[in-house]
């Protein structure tokens, strides 16, 4: 399969919107970069672990029928790495991820670059919102329980929604299709669903284990890929079921 970098296909718009998100993006991943290696020395293997995980869960993406999107299901993970060591841990963990599955499912330059980009550019700035509304709003200790599962479920939902628009704007752009929002939204309200379950659920995970990061970490993984495996079975019946011919 031959790589390729053009836009031949892009409108003038989705250029733009292309070249400015993607800058931005890289410049939030170069950020994040230097934030993780200020973390203190025994902390960076088990960040990097955590990258590690999610960029496995790339290597398994799901495509979805009929569209040039794919999904890769390492959004336990994510949170996770957002609970455990910050923002910044979150979005490489989202943008490896994202990097590796579209390296996977796309030949084109603009895809590798541009997915890495807005997925860790959404994750940087609804992880940082969690971060604070955290700090400012909740108080530690177990009654606390409830509240940061519910905070997480909006972040679950936040990162959805922005993570989704970024993309979905794109592709609607380069068809010269108006961009609506709350369509696009509708469009994939599944698969909100799926990132609204799996906030709490590493929410739990953090809470059952504590500070013990590896046992965490390597918790979630039966998880993301029991997720990853109803999908494929999931989709392998749909495109079955849409080649029997319907009965007179």
């Amino acid at each position: 399969m031959t790589t390729r970098f053009d836009m031949d296909d892009y409108t003038p718009r989705a250029k733009a919107y292309w070249w400015v998100t993607t800058a931005i993006g890289a410049s939030i991943l170069a950020l994040s970069l230097a934030q993780v290696a200020a973390l203190d020395q025994s902390t960076l293997p088990q960040v990097a672990v955590g990258v590690l995980l999610a960029a496995l869960a790339g290597l398994f993406p799901v495509r979805l029928p009929g569209r040039k999107t794919s999904l890769a299901g390492a959004e336990i993970l994510i949170f996770l790495l957002l609970l455990l060591y910050g923002p910044a841990a979150a979005t490489l963990g989202a943008a490896a991820e994202a990097a590796v599955g579209s390296w996977r499912t796309s030949n084109r330059w603009t895809s590798r670059l541009g997915s890495p980009a807005m997925v860790g550019l959404a994750m940087y700035f609804c992880g940082s919102a969690f971060t604070y509304a955290q700090a400012q709003w909740l108080w530690p200790g177990p009654d606390a329980m409830g509240p940061r599962l519910g905070l997480l479920l909006v972040l679950a939902l936040a990162y959805f929604a922005c993570g989704t628009l970024l993309l979905a704007t794109l592709i609607r752009l380069k068809r010269g299709a108006p961009v609506r929002p709350w369509q696009v939204l509708r469009e994939h309200a599944w698969l909100g669903l799926a990132y609204a379950g799996s906030g709490p659920i590493a929410g739990v995970l953090h809470i059952a284990f504590g500070r013990l990061e590896f046992p965490v970490l390597f918790g979630a993984v039966p998880l993301s890929a029991a997720f990853l495996m109803g999908l494929h079975i999931y989709y392998r019946h749909a495109a079955a079921a849409a080649k029997i011919p319907a009965e007179p």
